[in-house]
């Protein structure tokens, strides 16, 4: 059996504005094996982003706060540490890709002092020790050159290159668990690919452990062995990634496929794209029932008047549909609205 590194359990992120009190992540329970690679996809807007904060503690306050639930991390609760105790384990056990790194990197540093810094606090290396291993770093991550590129300023640096940069920081301490948030953003397509070929090279070499944050299924298939799919701040599918593309239950994660660009077909030599009706709602705007049935092609009244549990349908799989209401409940206790 696979040991359990990250257990996130019944997690609800809320944040106050002068509208109310609004909930963006509500009771979310994921886990992440040792060697595990989870995917985390959905639309802009359902959540992603807030979960990995959620768990790193990152989440401003005010006007964010983490009100329920657990993040185990290695059998401890990372929502219940001091900012001391956190701060030593991001960027040490933990580290994070974020989605822009021209926001990320700090201007006024040369690449090369910024990736040796988390070597200095949490390695204990003195200065030149931490740039000779910054070096190596950006030799391992593909960057040309790296005994110059060491000096570079980010603004010097091509989209790409400060990409491989933010993985090159991130991986500095061999974290045992790696988050990257849509980590090949405003990338060009062949950029994507070897950025995310690095990430699965670099993660299966070193043994960390990923959850990977992205919009795009066609970036997660080759990086992940687990997906799970959210939708207005909740999971609404999880399974395999070879089952989830081989058979999509939900009707939301059929969506997402649907509109996916698709080779020209036999006649017409055009294969058009069937978009997901609607958008996802606001905030403050969420339906009741089923958060999805105003898009969804096959609701039905139950959907519009009652939430779905998240219902297990073993091997790994689960669905939050009524579709599949004849298989018991996953995790009922911890999954209430």
């Amino acid at each position: 059996m696979v040991d359990t590194i990250l257990d996130i359990r019944g997690l609800t992120t809320r944040f106050a504005t002068p509208r109310g009190v609004a909930k963006a992540l509500d009771t979310v329970n994921l886990t992440v094996g040792q060697g595990d690679a989870l995917a985390v996809v959905g639309e802009s807007g359902c959540g992603k982003t807030v979960l990995a904060l959620s768990i790193l503690g990152l989440i401003p306050d005010p006007p964010g706060r983490v009100t329920e639930g657990q993040a185990l991390f290695q059998g401890r609760d990372l929502l219940r540490m001091s900012e001391q105790e956190l701060q030593a384990i991001r960027g040490n056990k933990i580290s994070m890709i974020f989605q822009e790194p021209m926001t990320s990197l700090n201007p006024v540093f040369r690449v090369g002092r910024q990736i040796a810094e988390p070597l200095m606090l949490h390695r204990g290396m003195n200065e030149t020790e931490a740039l000779e291993q910054a070096e190596e770093l950006l030799d391992q991550v593909g960057i040309p050159h790296p005994h110059m590129r060491v000096r570079s300023f980010p603004h010097e640096l091509s989209g790409g290159m400060r990409q491989r940069v933010m993985i090159a920081m991130a991986l500095a301490c061999e974290p045992d668990l790696l988050l990257a948030d849509e980590p090949t953003t405003a990338l060009d397509v062949t950029i994507q690919a070897q950025i995310m070929n690095l990430l699965a090279e670099l993660r299966e070499r070193t043994g960390a452990s990923g959850m990977l944050i992205s919009h795009d299924l066609g970036v997660v298939a080759g990086f992940s062995n687990r997906v799970a799919v959210m939708y207005a701040g909740r999971i609404v599918e999880l399974a395999s990634t070879v089952g989830l593309y081989a058979e999509p239950l939900h009707p939301y994660t059929q969506g997402l496929f649907h509109s996916l660009p698709r080779p020209p077909g036999k006649k017409s030599g055009i294969t058009a794209l069937t978009p997901i009706p609607g958008a996802v709602p606001g905030i403050f705007d969420r339906p009741a029932g089923c958060t999805f049935h105003p898009r969804c092609r096959r609701a039905f009244a139950r959907c519009r008047g009652q939430e779905p549990p998240l219902f297990d349908l073993g091997n790994g799989r689960s669905v939050r549909c009524w579709l599949h209401e004849t298989t018991p409940p996953a995790v009922e206790s911890q999954d209430k609205a």
